[in-house]
C-alpha cells in the first residue's frame, strides 16, 4: 500500500448507486447545496441559542446578586431614615423656637427694669410679661408707694398705657392695698 496515495488530492470516490439525472440537473444542485446550507444554518443558529441559554444564567446569576445588595442597601437606608427624619424634626423645632426664644429674652430683660421702677414698700404676687404688655397684682404698704410706682411707669415713657385693673384692702398681707394693673408697652424695643 502506498502512503503517498492514500494523502494525494486525487481521491476517487466510489458510488454503487446509480446516479441520478436529477442530482446533477441545475435544480437538484440548488436543492443539494441548499439543504447543506441549510443544515449548516440550523447548527449555527442552534449553537447560538445554547450559548444565549447558557449565558442567561449568568445573567441571573448577576440579577439575584444585584437585587440582594439592593435589599441589603435598602435596609441600611431605611435605618437611617428613621435617623433623617428624628433630624428634619429638631430642625423644624428649632426654627419654631427660634423666635419665641428671642421674645422671651426680650422679656426677660424687662423683669430688671421693672423693679427699677418699683419703690421698695411695693411687693409682687403674680407676674405676667407678654410682647405687648405687662400685668401684675402687687401689695403696696403705703398710698405713697402706690402713687410712686404708677408715676415711675407713666414717666418711664416705654409704656403706651397704663391701667389699674383693680384695688382693694391688703389687709390679709399686712399691706395697705392690693392693686392689679396692665401696663401695654409703646414699643418692644424700648422695654429693655
Amino acid at each position: 500500500m502506498n502512503l503517498a496515495a492514500l494523502f494525494s488530492k486525487d481521491k476517487r470516490e466510489i458510488n454503487l448507486l446509480p446516479k441520478d439525472p436529477f442530482e446533477t440537473s441545475l435544480v437538484g444542485r440548488a436543492l443539494n447545496w441548499g439543504l447543506v446550507v441549510g443544515k449548516w444554518i440550523v447548527i449555527t443558529t442552534q449553537m447560538i441559542v445554547v450559548g444565549i441559554f447558557l449565558f442567561r444564567f449568568s445573567l441571573d446569576r448577576k440579577l439575584n446578586n444585584l437585587r440582594r445588595d439592593v435589599e441589603a442597601e435598602v435596609v441600611k437606608i431605611k435605618a437611617y431614615a428613621t435617623i433623617e427624619d428624628n433630624f428634619r424634626l429638631a430642625q423644624a423645632r428649632l426654627v419654631l423656637a427660634k423666635p419665641i426664644l428671642e421674645e422671651q429674652e426680650k422679656m426677660k430683660a424687662s423683669f430688671p427694669y421693672m423693679a427699677q421702677l418699683m419703690p421698695n414698700d411695693i411687693w409682687l404676687e403674680k407676674i405676667e410679661v407678654n410682647k405687648n404688655q405687662i400685668s401684675l397684682i402687687a401689695y403696696a404698704y403705703s398710698m405713697t408707694g402706690f402713687n410712686q410706682f404708677l408715676e415711675n411707669l407713666k414717666g418711664s415713657g416705654n409704656f403706651r398705657q397704663v391701667s389699674i385693673q383693680n384695688i382693694e384692702s391688703g389687709v390679709e398681707k399686712q399691706a395697705k392695698l392690693k392693686f392689679s394693673l396692665v401696663a401695654s408697652f409703646k414699643d418692644e424695643d424700648k422695654k429693655e
